[in-house]
């Protein structure tokens, strides 16, 4: 009987997921067991238990590994300054469903020194009195472990917290969910966030995300995506960025209203930044897009509800929504090349400049709503016509597997599909139509493969050819593979 239940026991451990050695309830330290995991690759079957841990966990081992918490939570029950650190010296990192409960305890959330990317990923409760809470700490230097693709899918945060001394500028109150910085020119690196929601950044200076160029103009051509997004409510900025090249795309902004609790005493710049720390336009923020974003300031501090732009260049701001909501163009020093086309806005919703004239502005005549919106003095803007068809190089598709694909009739076929690279966008899964492959019908079967760009370039589209032919003579397609009758062969799927 006892080595039944214990069997039993076994059983559950295994069918539903529970870390070898672990406890799992939120209380006993799980340390150690959840360490012994990850090292051993961390795969196989866990469950959605909550482990809590007292010392950083470390992601270190060589090679490529894929680590899926498959919905466990990590916890603390004690001030713990980082909860995990991703730092291999070969490989890539995919993290999957994991939630980081820094139960007011933790510090930082993840700190990635290598190639990452995760898949619904949470941190909720994170705080810091006397230095910066992080969600995600993300820094590349000199090091071709950290060159490639970082993609952020589902990543979801709140209630990230600094304690902050009143004074805006320094490190104590500095929260940021995503703190990233370029130390080197990293060209061709790519960093995307898609989908989820931000909720609640706090302190004298907080940041749901903040990109810097330490380095002043050496990363170009590394592109930072932010997409599909919901962001709420911060202390001073939904975004600051003072690097080059970033997207942000169909994301939905909202602004903490003027009497929030988290607001008092502290100093709130804007909703967004696109500002240079160099001493010329090329030192800092350029090529940066604002494409298709709900842009809302409804009842928010009046600090909240803008775009503030200082020293940029190339800003293209197009076909978003406006709703109480300003975008100021403070070009102290230069900014130029900003192009602000096929945007609603409302009628509490302008295009100002509040330090300096501005240069090379141009503002299309296809925005809509106010007829008043453009509040820039006649003579430092152009009228622009429209906004560009699309611009920028064009998408390149290519085939996941080969073509053509010959399939015995009644056998079994995948989709493989393809993917798409854009210099501007980063790159992705591309648009699967054309024919629905059938295995019971003998044909010839078109699967199409399509991606159009976030400027309206569109990809040439790749195909892939799917045969579905008749099994040889002789052969006959049953259940029971193998199965000889009369002579004949018969085989499975």
């Amino acid at each position: 009987m006892r080595s039944l239940v214990y069997l039993l026991f076994l059983f559950c451990s295994i069918a539903f997921g529970q870390i070898s050695g672990a406890v799992g309830n939120g209380t006993t330290d799980d340390t150690a067991a959840v360490q012994t995991w990850l090292d051993s690759g961390g795969t196989g079957p866990v469950g959605t238990e909550t482990y809590r841990i007292t010392a950083k966990l470390d992601i270190d081992q060589s090679g490529n590994q894929t680590v899926d918490f498959n919905g466990a939570t990590i916890t603390v029950t004690a001030d713990l300054p980082l909860a995990l650190e991703i730092d291999k010296p070969s490989g890539t990192t995919t993290l999957n469903n994991l939630t980081i409960d820094g139960n007011t305890n933790i510090r930082e959330g993840i700190e990635i020194n290598s190639l990452t990317s995760t898949n619904n990923l949470t941190i909720n409760d994170l705080y810091f009195n006397g230095g910066n809470a992080v969600g995600i700490r993300l820094e590349i230097f000199n090091d071709a472990t950290q060159f490639g693709a970082y993609v952020f899918t589902n990543t979801n945060m709140s209630n990230i917290k600094s304690q902050g001394n009143g004074v805006v500028g320094d490190a104590i109150g500095a929260a940021r969910m995503v703190l990233q910085r370029w130390h080197h020119n990293s060209s061709g690196t790519t960093i995307t966030f898609d989908g989820g929601t931000f909720d609640g950044c706090w302190g004298d200076d907080g940041d749901m995300f903040q990109f810097e160029d330490v380095q002043q103009g050496g990363t170009l051509n590394s592109l930072i995506t932010i997409k599909n997004m919901t962001l709420g409510y911060f202390s001073r900025r939904h975004i600051k960025s003072t690097s080059g090249w970033m997207h942000v795309i169909n994301n939905n902004f909202t602004v903490p209203p003027a009497g929030h609790p988290e607001l008092v005493g502290v100093t709130t710049c804007c909703s967004t930044t696109a500002a240079n720390l160099g001493d010329g336009p090329t030192a800092g923020a350029e090529n940066h897009k604002y494409i298709g974003n709900t842009l809302n300031g409804t009842g928010g501090n009046p600090q909240a509800r803008r775009m503030v732009v200082t020293n940029t260049v190339d800003l293209e701001i197009r076909d978003n929504t406006l709703i109480d909501y300003d975008i100021d163009l403070q070009g102290t020093n230069s900014t130029s090349g900003i192009v602000v086309c096929g945007n609603d806005w409302d009628n509490n919703s302008v295009l100002k400049t509040s330090v300096v004239p501005t240069e090379d502005v141009q503002v299309g005549t296809n925005n809509t709503g106010n007829p008043s919106f453009n509040q820039i003095p006649v003579g430092q803007y152009v009228t622009k016509t429209d906004c560009p068809a699309g611009s920028g190089a064009t998408p390149i598709i290519t085939l996941n597997g080969s073509t053509p694909v010959n399939i015995t009739q009644g056998g079994t076929y995948t989709e493989l599909g393809a993917s798409w690279t854009d210099a501007e966008d980063g790159s992705g899964s591309a648009t699967v139509g054309g024919d629905t492959v059938d295995t019971n019908v003998i044909g010839t079967y078109t699967v199409t493969y399509n991606h159009t760009d976030i400027d309206g370039n569109a990809a040439t589209q790749v195909t892939r050819t799917v045969n579905i032919v008749a099994a040889p003579s002789g052969i006959k397609r049953a259940s029971v593979p193998g199965m000889r009758v009369n002579g004949k062969i018969y085989v499975g799927n």
